[in-house]
């Protein structure tokens, strides 16, 4: 009996023994599974994650491509398109433009897009659904591209899926603006190209004294060096700042015009201006314009360069780039984002309309949505300038075209 008894515990012990070691190597195969699937989770997350930030770089390389196709075709057919966001969708899912297949958009549409990524990483199914892209801007340079997407990414039996609201900023400097193209009949072209220097930085008055004669704009030449002087080439095209005409009478006239800080000591037949200080006020190898008439210099450098490179600028009421693509002259509430200040205007260049052969209304403001539309408004002739006119229409800072561009002082 004892025998019996003892041979019954023993048995108990020996199952109680194998139970404990069936249950704890279960559970250690559990946790090690359960691990393991965290671990997928976590490397399937981090796929996800940088699928979402390689589709947003994506997505503004393919935007970029999209408007380029946009005013390829405005150019080439002379006409504006009906919407924009309507032909960017067509772009971006279809690689089309108006049903006719882009070349611009073969490798850069959305489907070529969700093709790539699953041949790259061939291990990993990528799903991706996305609503219609919405285009708007920013601000005055700035696109933002709006889209909702979702990603799913599946690996053997672990899949993970979330939802994304993209807003992609991107940059229109450099852009084409039909806008020129078409309303020159194909004679003229301008790029958006942004103002590099300070807004208020336009004009800025050197120096007040005596003068006479006509107001004129040219190169300083600052020079006390008689002999400097008298070997200058090309001295038409420059105004000359120095302490008097003593040792120089005969090369005086030759200049575009004098800046003196005492009197001539003989006949000037340039126009000319006297401040004591003249030669340590005006800098030298600048573009200044010089106004005998009310007795004032003007650094007109930045100014005269936003002419020639038609440089552009945030507006109130100027066409935004996006509206421009659609025959806009005036800025709509179509693609305003979060009530910023999205308008544009540039200055018109007009002799460089003149030497493409294009006739130009040379009293008519210099401001391009103003020009090119039928806009009735009254232009000011700014004094020194062949062909630059300016309005009094409010812009940005609250202020009209002639004070926000510094030539309030400087009307004829």
């Amino acid at each position: 009996m004892k025998a019996f008894t003892f041979s019954l515990i023993f048995l108990v012990l020996i199952s109680m023994i194998f139970l404990l070691l069936y249950f704890s190597h279960q559970f250690e195969f559990s946790y090690v599974e359960e691990k393991r699937k965290q671990f997928e989770i976590l490397e399937l997350e981090r796929f996800l994650n940088f699928v979402r930030s390689d589709f947003e770089n994506f997505l503004e390389i393919s935007i970029a491509r999209a408007l380029s196709s946009i005013i390829s075709y405005e150019i080439e057919n002379g006409k504006f398109i009906d919407d924009v966001n309507l032909r960017i969708n067509e772009l971006f899912f279809n690689a089309s433009l108006f049903s006719n297949s882009s070349s611009l958009m073969q490798d850069s549409n959305f489907n070529y897009y969700l093709k790539r990524i699953n041949l790259v990483y061939p291990k990993i199914n990528v799903k991706i659904n996305s609503s219609n892209i919405t285009l708007k801007h920013f601000d005055s340079f700035t696109i933002i591209i709006l889209i909702n997407i979702s990603i799913q990414v599946e690996r053997d039996e672990t899949s993970l899926q979330k939802y994304f609201e993209i807003k992609k900023k991107l940059k229109i400097i450099g852009f084409e603006d039909p806008w020129y193209v078409i309303n020159t009949f194909g004679k003229a072209s301008n790029q958006i190209l942004f103002y590099p220097y300070l807004i208020n930085n336009f004009t800025k008055l050197i120096l007040i004294g005596n003068g006479n004669g006509s107001v004129i704009i040219g190169k300083s030449f600052v020079s006390n060096d008689a002999n400097q002087i008298i070997n200058l080439a090309n001295k038409n095209e420059y105004i000359l700042v120095t302490n008097s005409t003593r040792n120089i009478q005969s090369v005086v006239n030759n200049f575009k015009g004098l800046i003196l800080n005492y009197q001539p000591e003989i006949n000037v037949n340039v126009p000319y201006l006297i401040n004591s200080s003249a030669t340590t006020l005006v800098p030298n190898n600048t573009l200044i314009l010089l106004y005998p008439q009310r007795n004032l210099v003007y650094n007109v450098e930045n100014l005269v360069k936003s002419l020639q490179n038609q440089y552009c600028f945030p507006s109130l009421e100027g066409a935004s780039f996006l509206d421009r693509l659609e025959g806009r002259f005036f800025v709509s509430n179509k693609f305003v984002f979060e009530n910023n200040t999205i308008g544009l205007e540039c200055l018109i260049n007009k002799d460089y309309l003149i030497q493409q052969g294009i006739f130009v209304d040379e009293t008519r403001t210099n401001i391009d949505y103003l020009y090119f539309s039928n806009f009735s408004i009254t232009s000011y002739k700014i004094a020194g300038f062949e062909n630059f006119y300016l309005d009094d229409r409010i812009t940005i800072n609250n202020l009209n075209h002639l004070q926000f561009y510094q030539v309030e002082n400087l009307i004829e």
